[in-house]
């Protein structure tokens, strides 16, 4: 689900089960895939962007194990904000 921009947060009372939030720092959405022969960064629509992230997926091929897969946003942290990666 993408984020939408609201003008004020429910309460955390507001769903049943309660609400949590979290930032949204707009960075790049995407799927790391570390498989024996190694490590592909995929967009939520299917692109390869892996020769985008040469750190990320060194770091990925060096630390996590084959069959691993993670969903989540990649951004850079530089200088107390962050900012585009590529």
């Amino acid at each position: 689900m993408l984020a939408k921009p609201a003008a004020t947060l429910p309460a955390g009372s507001a769903l049943p089960g309660g609400t949590v939030y979290e930032p949204e720092w707009d960075g790049y959405r995407a799927i790391l895939e570390r498989t024996p022969e190694g490590c592909r960064v995929w967009s939520r629509n299917g692109a390869d962007l892996t020769a985008g992230f040469p750190d990320i997926v060194d770091a990925a091929c060096e630390q996590l194990q084959p069959g691993s897969v993670f969903d989540g946003e990649l951004v850079v942290w530089r200088e107390g904000a962050w900012t585009s990666p590529l």
